[in-house]
């Protein structure tokens, strides 16, 4: 752990608004062309980088919009050309890392020019030069047994006339609509956006605006983080008063047994006391746009 950061885990289910693909590849022992992702026990699964794939590409298309955030993804174009970010594979990148070679850069040297050359999604979501600060677990259907799915068929369309390319039938599995699977996310937030783009992406997810998978042109994919059991844990250490007290009574909550209803990762965290999880979500978007403000004022200033 770092002194001054403050790490999160929000919990909660994630739930089915329409039937779900997420390609497990082709198998001999299918009953389908195009069968779902699987675990071994057979149950289907989303991966956590699917998730986190749509999670980024929510809060990098909101975020594109405040004034002073930086992110180099589906940002306007006007704001793409202000700001070249290293994060993409692109020829700015490659000038970058043949500079950095030429100039022999140490390791504080190369995280202080990456200061200026890495947007604030690439920070959070991470890139070639900085690790991930969010983790996404992987999602399994809650109960036993074996979750309903079922086979569709499809034709393949040929792009250019619009018309189904002749003798090109197929079919493919998808679970069904209603299906839970318990939602893990854990947040290190190093820096003063973090938590705010963070919570721009859960208040996509609860209001159930996030596709995942396969065929989503289909109507594919939708899903929704549920309101009710939506939970927040939290270990601030940023306070250097109470950073010693703090982190004494989390190393010793992890030497017990975990309390009930508490995953393992937020162990020794404190729960949130909101009850309503979309006010901590309001107040900390609002939060980042003061910040991005006052990031703006300092620079002007």
């Amino acid at each position: 752990m770092i002194h001054g950061e403050t790490r999160y885990v929000f919990t909660g289910w994630l739930v089915l608004e329409t039937p779900l693909h997420i390609g497990g590849g082709g198998s001999g022992f299918a009953p389908t062309d195009h069968p779902v992702l699987r675990t071994a026990a057979g149950l289907p699964t989303i991966p956590g980088s699917s998730l986190k794939g749509a999670f980024r590409s929510a809060v990098e298309r909101l975020a594109g919009n405040i004034a002073r955030v930086k992110t180099c993804a589906l940002a306007p174009p006007e704001k793409r050309a202000a700001f070249k970010c290293m994060g993409p594979q692109s020829d700015e990148q490659k000038d970058f890392n043949k500079k950095r070679a030429n100039e022999g850069w140490t390791q504080s040297q190369l995280l202080e020019k990456l200061e200026d050359q890495l947007c604030d999604t690439c920070w959070l979501f991470g890139s070639p030069y900085a690790a991930s600060h969010i983790e996404f677990a992987d999602l399994v259907p809650e109960g036993g047994g074996r979750p309903p799915a079922t086979v569709r068929d499809g034709v393949a369309i040929d792009r250019d006339t619009g018309k189904v390319l002749g003798g090109r039938k197929f079919d493919y599995e998808v679970v069904e609509t209603g299906l839970r699977f318990p939602v893990e996310i854990t947040l290190t937030a190093l820096r003063s956006l973090d938590l705010g783009l963070t919570c721009l992406g859960l208040g996509e997810l609860l209001a159930g605006r996030l596709r995942l998978g396969g065929k989503v042109s289909r109507g594919l994919g939708r899903v929704r983080l549920e309101k009710e059991g939506f939970r927040i844990f939290s270990l601030d250490l940023s306070d250097s008063e109470t950073r010693a007290e703090r982190l004494r009574r989390f190393l010793l909550a992890r030497c017990g047994a975990p309390p009930p209803d508490t995953p393992l990762s937020a162990v020794g965290f404190d729960l949130d006391p909101t009850p309503d999880p979309e006010v901590f979500l309001k107040a900390r978007v609002a939060d980042l746009l003061d910040k991005a403000s006052t990031r703006s004022a300092v620079k002007e200033g």
